[in-house]
């Protein structure tokens, strides 16, 4: 089906060029559309991979235990790790 708006050339020469345009047109399009594909899967390899690395943190233990003053001191120079001996709480006092 054609538009009805649509003018077609009357010579040959030009109708070729319109025909090689819309070809253009079209394999641009068909790139297009194979590239954003390929950019879905890489965007659906990607998340599959940052949520399993996700888990594997999660299920990694902190390193060093937290001081219990935390809740207490809200002074931002105070170590939050007991292994750290300025804590008043570290773990060698224990």
């Amino acid at each position: 089906m054609t538009p009805p708006d649509l003018k077609l050339p009357d010579d040959v020469e030009a109708l070729k060029a319109m025909v090689l345009a819309m070809a253009e047109k079209a394999a641009r399009a068909d790139a297009l559309q194979n590239e954003v594909a390929d950019l879905k899967a890489r965007n659906a390899d990607a998340d599959e991979r940052i949520e399993r690395l996700t888990q594997i943190l999660s299920k990694r233990p902190v390193v060093g235990r937290l001081c219990d003053c935390d809740d207490e001191n809200d002074d931002p120079k105070h170590p939050r790790d007991q292994t750290d001996p300025s804590c008043h709480r570290s773990l060698a006092d224990q």
